[in-house]
């Protein structure tokens, strides 16, 4: 049985720009949805990649942000299933590169 703690938000700071609060949720997750959300201080490209524990490539995609101090939010899945298990997020925004650990159960 598991249980679930408080939506967590990570700042981070440094910039002059808005700082970016990142939030990647439900975290653990069943492994059928997943969600990215946080605001971006700058234009430009998201990249994010889903490893697994073997460090092996499960998905990639990324965005162009066009609007300075966007909400960025987008569904990582989008329709694949997670097996159980450790995996890392790593995001690169215009400003910052940032990995999360994901628990799939």
């Amino acid at each position: 049985e598991y249980t679930y703690s408080e939506l967590r938000a990570v700042e981070f700071g440094g910039s002059t720009d808005q700082a970016e609060v990142l939030m990647v949720y439900p975290n653990p997750t069943k492994g059928e949805v997943l969600y990215l959300e946080f605001n971006v201080s700058r234009k430009g490209a998201v990249d994010w990649k889903l490893y697994n524990e073997g460090g092996q490539l499960i998905i990639e995609d990324s965005e162009t942000i066009t609007e300075h101090n966007a909400l960025f939010k987008t569904e990582l899945l989008k329709g694949k299933k997670l097996s159980k298990g450790m995996y890392t997020l790593k995001i690169v925004t215009p400003t910052k590169v940032i990995s999360k650990k994901v628990i799939c159960y």
